[in-house]
């Protein structure tokens, strides 16, 4: 169990138990002989079973043989990438690195590159920097790695010297005045098996090279993500609640976007929108008092940070309204304001998340 820690996602395989095979599980905790996971939707095992427990990750031995990387970004088809939430292997100040595992190759030495296209034209006559921390954890023989563009022929800067901890380097450099493309980003150069981990990658407009950039001059963007293709974390699920409140007359579930996304949504994602529906086939309350609807919250206590209801119009006639879902660590509270108010064939559709 060492290779465990708390927060991981885990699958578990060959396991006769929808509850636990059936979707990614966050470890609550953990000893030396046991896990504790959540199960998702509210499901709870039936019987005792066996099974194989294997890790989730976004990445990892999944993205050898394609070229996709880090949003945004482009690789050799023979590196691994995955996103690395390991304390032991982050920047200080980050949540998160770009673990980098080099594969098998044909090329002798093995040139696998890290990198992101630009579009030329908004560059041509001008000076670009480009700079990255990069700890270079699991070293075989004389490997190493270093910066590089390409506008036509790859130029490469200076290879980083050995180290045992995360270095940054940057690259000035003007784009040609007849650019056609324009790529920059790190080249792995090394054996199979060496792994890197990367972070807080900068590109900058500079106008000087001594230094144009500096080490520890990154500013956290603040992002909106459109992805595209649209995540939907359920589909055609129920939601029941209980007939005890949790906080101001409130009934809530807690659900895990992080462990049921297979962690797409990343843990430090603070909010996420799209759209849901769902169907009531209770009654529909016109009086005063609790009304039956479909929200979100990130707390089930104070403070609390909401985000719109969707509201029970007619009964058994399917609801829609904008899924706005307020995250803390991948996690939310869906809730009602009835006692035990129960909601089908719900789906939810996200295709915007705001990036920390």
């Amino acid at each position: 169990m060492s290779e465990w820690k708390v927060g991981d996602l885990i699958r578990i395989q060959n396991c006769s138990e929808a509850a636990l095979s059936s979707f990614p599980m966050r470890i609550l905790t953990k000893s030396s002989t046991q896990l504790e996971v959540r199960c998702p939707l509210g499901y709870a095992p039936t019987v005792s079973t066996t099974g194989t427990i294997i890790p989730v990750n976004i990445g990892g031995a999944s993205s050898v043989g394609t070229g996709d990387a880090a949003d945004g970004w482009r690789k050799d088809i023979n590196l691994a990438v995955w996103r690395e939430d390991n304390s032991a292997n982050l920047l200080a100040g980050c949540r998160y690195a770009l673990g980098c595992n080099v594969s098998s190759s044909s090329v002798t030495p093995i040139d696998q590159p890290l990198f992101m296209s630009l579009d030329p034209t908004l560059y041509r006559g001008q000076r670009l920097t480009f700079g990255a921390y990069v700890y270079q954890k699991v070293k075989g023989g004389a490997g190493t790695w270093c910066l590089f563009y390409n506008t036509g022929t790859i130029v490469t800067d200076s290879s980083a010297p050995a180290s045992t901890e995360y270095q940054w380097l940057e690259y000035s450099f003007v784009v040609p005045t007849n650019a056609t493309f324009l790529n920059v980003g790190i080249r792995f150069q090394g054996s199979v098996g060496d792994t890197y981990y990367v972070a807080n990658p900068v590109l900058a407009l500079t106008a000087s090279p001594n230094p144009a950039i500096g080490e520890g001059q990154y500013v956290k963007p603040q992002e909106v993500l459109f992805p595209v293709v649209h995540i939907s974390p359920w589909i055609n699920v129920e939601f029941g609640y209980g007939t005890t409140a949790t906080i101001a007359d409130q009934y809530m579930n807690l659900f895990d976007l992080h462990a049921d996304t297979g962690g797409k949504i990343a843990r430090s994602v603070p909010r996420a929108e799209g759209c849901i529906e769902g169907v009531n086939y209770s009654e529909v309350i016109v009086v005063d008092g609790p009304r039956r609807l479909l929200g979100f919250s990130d707390s089930d206590s104070a403070p609390v940070k909401y985000g719109a209801f969707m509201p029970h119009i007619a009964a058994g006639v399917k609801s829609f309204g904008p899924a706005e879902i307020p995250l803390n660590d991948g996690r939310a509270f869906s809730l009602s304001a009835y006692p035990g108010d129960e909601w089908t064939n719900v789906s939810i559709d996200l295709d915007k998340f705001y990036l920390a």
